[in-house]
């Protein structure tokens, strides 16, 4: 574990099938993680990628993903996603963003009774 405390605190590492997965996390379900996987891009798309996510850490509140919060900038990043299935991996270290750890709404309703005279 001590490998891994000088990387920014917003990259995630995992380990899936035996390998270990280095990237940002662009979301997490039940069923699928899906990664912006470092280990496929080159050194100056991982820079521009540092730099939108160093962004994304620290203008938002980090609970929203980064491909919504930069949608437009992340979607030259797409051919760099791998997809896992989510109970198969292991998160050694980094974030891990939902859109299920969103606050939800609460909607009281209303119960209107109609009185017949």
């Amino acid at each position: 574990m001590n490998q891994y405390n000088t990387i920014p605190p917003f990259i995630t590492v995992i380990q899936y099938d035996g390998k270990t997965f280095v990237g940002i996390i662009k979301i997490k379900s039940k069923q699928y993680t899906t990664l912006y996987c470092f280990d496929d891009m080159d050194d100056s798309m991982q820079d521009e990628l540092l730099g939108i996510a160093h962004d994304w850490w620290w203008q938002s509140n980090r609970t929203i993903p980064v491909c919504l919060f930069f949608q437009e900038e992340m979607e030259k990043f797409e051919p760099y996603t791998q997809r896992f299935d989510t109970p198969s991996v292991n998160f050694v270290c980094g974030p891990v963003v939902s859109l299920s750890n969103l606050p939800q709404k609460r909607i009281k309703r209303r119960n209107v009774a109609l009185k017949k005279k």
